[in-house]
């Protein structure tokens, strides 16, 4: 992959090429991906594995901590992971995840993606700044989605000059991946990738995987071989059997 891998599967996933993405993080939604199996890593446990499954169309599990509610879209992820921080910027300090998740349903997401795109710098500067303002005045009020109440008041949590990272926005929303101006799809795998597969189509190998393993990873030890497969290799392969037929 050219950038991050987070973005080039979910890529993948949007052009039907994997069913979805296994990770231990949901920053692949960020960048769109359809579907993603979440792996809860600190409720692994002996002989058991929890995954959580997140679509698109209908988030409504949390990002890192519990939310209450859906996004409205991938911007709003996008806002979210600016406030709570991500893989491209630190968030801002003290920013309770549901007050994040109250702050990206107010109507501050689209506006800020636009500005982003469009804006000259000292524009997008000027923009910020009153955006920013509006935003602080936000957190001391009470606001109505979907007929509900949400209380994103916080009085401590105050709104740094440097928010939002223009930069970070940037990056999310366009991520570099092998579909991007001047990158190409890897020539062998274009006729392959040239329309979505069946899922029986997507069958892995395993006696092909084990002997790429082999040949190109440190796992020559059968035992450490054997260590790693568990570990990384049989919980994707699983799901993989099991959501397929599921879903």
């Amino acid at each position: 992959a050219p950038g991050s891998a987070d973005a080039e599967l979910a890529r993948m996933n949007r052009e039907g090429i994997v069913h979805a993405v296994l990770t231990d993080n949901s920053a692949s939604l960020i960048f769109g991906a359809n579907t993603v199996y979440r792996i809860t890593s600190h409720l692994w446990r002996k002989n058991h594995i929890r995954i959580d499954v997140y679509f698109a169309s209908a988030v409504t599990a949390p990002l890192g901590e519990a939310v209450p509610a859906p996004f409205n879209s991938i911007s709003d992820l996008i806002f979210f992971a600016l406030l709570r921080g991500g893989k491209y910027c630190a968030g801002i300090e003290n920013c309770h995840p549901h007050v994040a998740a109250a702050l990206s349903r107010c109507g501050y997401t689209e506006e800020l993606m636009l500005a982003v795109e469009t804006l000259s710098p000292d524009e997008l500067e000027q923009f910020c700044s009153h955006w920013r303002k509006a935003i602080q005045e936000e957190l001391g009020t009470q606001t109505i989605f979907d007929g509900k109440v949400h209380d994103v008041y916080d009085s401590r949590l105050t709104l740094p000059v440097t928010f939002p990272n223009t930069e970070a926005c940037r990056l999310y929303k366009d991520p570099l991946t092998s579909w991007s101006l001047g990158q190409c799809v890897p020539t062998s795998a274009v006729a392959a990738w040239s329309a979505p597969l069946a899922p029986s189509h997507l069958a892995l190998s395993i006696s092909h995987l084990a002997r790429f393993s082999f040949q190109y990873f440190d796992w020559r030890n059968k035992s450490v071989f054997k260590a790693e497969f568990a570990q990384h290799v049989w919980p994707g392969i699983l799901s993989q059997m099991i959501y397929s037929v599921c879903y």
